[in-house]
């Protein structure tokens, strides 16, 4: 038994940050609010407190148009969900409101201890274009009253958005970007947030390249899965991701994670463990 991360070199790309402005979620009086020049909103920190209860900063893809009830779906259900999986919050993203999703959403609520939620509600959220907003300009102070809507902060990204993509190999677990010497967090729309040196291209790292507006890195998986590392010879039958092995148990389904110097990765499909394969099977048995 071994340790495996998925660890695969991709070319992914980077956009640089620009102002976005944020508007106040609902009408009232500016209670708190992070109004200088320089500070920074966190994703799933208070944005701002509005006649004291404290509103939600969320990254998401998208902002939400709508309230959202469970039984709801659509892409701003699947936009809430990843703003959700970048807290630690969700692991899936399927885009229909369901009890998961908002048990996850009253967690980051309970969080800034902001009142606990029947549903997700325009008014609790401000969102947020990264999971690091650096305020550049504050439009409503500390005893201001805003209307919902009404120009709040102005943001601009802390770093720059690099796009990765992700492997298509049905793994499932959080991944993050290995360049530059440092590794950033990815969320599952293949986001990462990046400093802007890096993505300038100004990396010592010799596994770092840069071409142009597109950069080299790697992508693993955040905590390694445990895997099977087995020669390519003693696996046979292989139809997708998945194969046959012959062991002491008998014929068995394994998954195939990946492969590196010369080994390939598995994982048994339906068995706690393989015990001793044989690597030159007569693959004449099947394991389906």
């Amino acid at each position: 038994m071994s340790k495996f991360d998925d660890s695969q070199k991709v070319e992914f790309s980077v956009s640089h940050s620009s102002e976005t402005t944020l508007p106040a979620p609902d009408n009232g009086v500016v209670t708190a609010a992070p109004c200088e020049p320089g500070n920074v909103i966190t994703n799933g920190g208070a944005a701002v407190s509005i006649d004291g209860v404290p509103r939600l900063a969320l990254a998401m893809p998208t902002p939400l148009w709508r309230n959202l009830s469970i039984g709801d779906h659509g892409p701003d259900v699947a936009s809430l969900q990843q703003g959700l999986s970048m807290l630690g919050l969700v692991d899936a993203v399927d885009g229909r409101m369901g009890q998961r999703t908002l048990t996850a959403f009253n967690q980051a609520l309970q969080n800034i201890n902001a009142p606990h939620a029947t549903a997700v509600e325009l008014t609790t959220i401000v969102w947020v274009p990264s999971p690091a907003s650096v305020v550049s300009k504050c439009t409503s102070t500390v005893g201001s009253r805003v209307e919902s809507g009404q120009s709040l902060l102005t943001v601009r990204a802390s770093g720059s958005t690099a796009q990765v993509p992700l492997p298509d190999d049905g793994l499932v677990g959080a991944r993050v970007l290995q360049y530059g010497g440092q590794s950033f967090e990815v969320d599952s729309s293949g986001r990462a947030v990046i400093p802007d040196a890096l993505a300038a291209g100004k990396s010592t790292d010799p596994d770092a390249a840069s071409s142009s507006s597109r950069l080299t890195g790697v992508v693993r998986l955040k905590v390694s899965t445990d895997a099977y590392s087995l020669p390519p010879s003693s696996i046979y039958s292989v139809i997708d991701s998945t194969g046959c092995v012959e062991s002491a148990q008998g014929v068995l389904e394994v998954k195939i994670l990946g492969s590196s110097l010369g080994q390939t990765f598995v994982a048994p499909l339906h068995a706690q463990h393989l015990g001793p394969i044989n690597i030159q099977p007569r693959g004449t048995r099947e394991c389906r």
